[in-house]
C-alpha cells in the first residue's frame, strides 16, 4: 500500500533518504557502511547490492545478446548499445549550455 499511496516512512539516519520499504532502506544504508556482502566467484570483486554482482558477471561470458541494427556490433548490456546508438543518430546526451558542444 505504501508503494501506492507514495508513502515513504522509513528515513537514512545518515542523509535523510526515504523510503517505502524498510528492505530498501537497509540495502541503502549499505552505500554508507562501505559493507559489500556480494562477491563475484569467478574475480572476488565484491558489491553492496546484489544487482550490480548479476551486471558485473556479465564480464566473464562471451555472450553478447543485444546487436545493433544499423551496423551489427554486440554488447554485453542493454545500456551500451543504448549508448552505442548515439553514434548513428547523432545525438548528444549532454550539452554544454554556454557553448552547444
Amino acid at each position: 500500500m505504501l508503494v501506492h499511496s507514495g508513502g515513504k516512512p522509513y528515513e537514512c539516519p545518515e542523509c535523510g533518504n526515504r523510503f517505502s520499504q524498510r528492505g530498501s532502506m537497509k540495502t541503502h544504508m549499505l552505500v554508507h557502511s562501505g559493507d559489500k556482502p556480494h562477491k563475484c566467484q569467478e574475480c572476488g570483486k565484491r558489491f553492496s547490492r546484489l544487482g550490480g554482482m548479476k551486471t558485473h558477471m556479465k564480464v566473464h561470458v562471451d555472450e553478447r545478446p543485444f546487436q545493433c541494427a544499423e551496423c551489427g556490433k554486440k554488447f554485453k548490456l542493454r545500456g551500451t548499445i543504448i549508448k552505442h546508438m548515439l553514434v548513428h543518430s547523432g545525438d548528444k546526451l549532454h550539452e554544454c549550455p554556454e557553448y552547444g558542444k
